[in-house]
């Protein structure tokens, strides 16, 4: 029986429920991510410093190594000489593969009652292909495409200036052509709409989560003092 509390759920990541939120900077993501933290059992982090996406293109790397070793001609006979043939690795895929999903259930799990997993990031941009490996690895996941509408008060918040519309623009447009591109697991929110308790409800529905208007409403009053 294991006994160590840091080792656990190994192959039961299939259990877990995720809700990513890819966001712009300054586009009210943090009290989206307040808002999706009322579903129960629920633990939506902050942002990691691309943290997940090194994980996921370390991903990304051994299944592309696996790739190259497939085209090579067999190489049976030399590994039982002993030479390594060019791209020869000796790691278990799978092994990997699942040391990295429990890796990634680690850093957003805080809690182990907690079922649904996820976490808010504003810095994928040029990026967004990361959320369909993350997707490969846990496939019961949800995604939350945020932004903000008014891009005249968003360059005026924050750390942005009137100089980076462009690039909010830009950023805002990838966000809305990745929805566009996979509805069947993503939803089209901004800062605008999160604040309709109908469109809000929309999207607790698309989750398939309970949506406690009490609690929401909590949370916009006080984002809004």
């Amino acid at each position: 029986m294991n006994t160590n509390p840091s080792i656990h759920n190994y192959h039961n990541y299939h259990n877990y429920q995720f809700i990513l939120i890819v966001a712009t900077g300054r586009s009210g993501s943090t009290t989206l991510q307040r808002i999706l933290n009322t579903i129960p059992k629920c633990n939506i982090t902050g942002e990691n410093d691309n943290t997940i996406i090194h994980l996921l293109n370390c991903y990304k790397s051994i299944k592309k190594t696996l790739t190259y070793e497939q085209m090579a001609p067999s190489c049976e006979s030399l590994v039982e000489r002993n030479i390594k043939p060019c791209w020869y690795n000796s790691f278990d895929f799978d092994k990997i593969k699942t040391q990295i999903q429990q890796l990634i259930i680690n850093i957003l799990q805080n809690n182990p009652q907690n079922t649904i997993l996820g976490f808010k990031e504003i810095r994928y941009s040029k990026q967004l292909d990361m959320i369909l490996l993350f997707k490969e690895l846990f496939p019961n996941t949800k995604v939350i495409c945020h932004y903000r509408e008014n891009l005249d008060q968003q360059t005026n918040s924050g750390w942005w200036t009137p100089n980076d519309r462009h690039t909010i623009k830009e950023y805002t447009q990838e966000i809305i052509s990745f929805y566009e591109q996979h509805k069947d697991f993503c939803y089209l929110t901004s800062l605008e709409s999160i604040l309709n308790i109908q469109k809000i409800q929309s999207m607790f529905s698309f989750l398939e989560q309970p949506f406690y208007v009490h609690k929401y409403n909590d949370i916009v009053k006080q984002s809004l003092e």
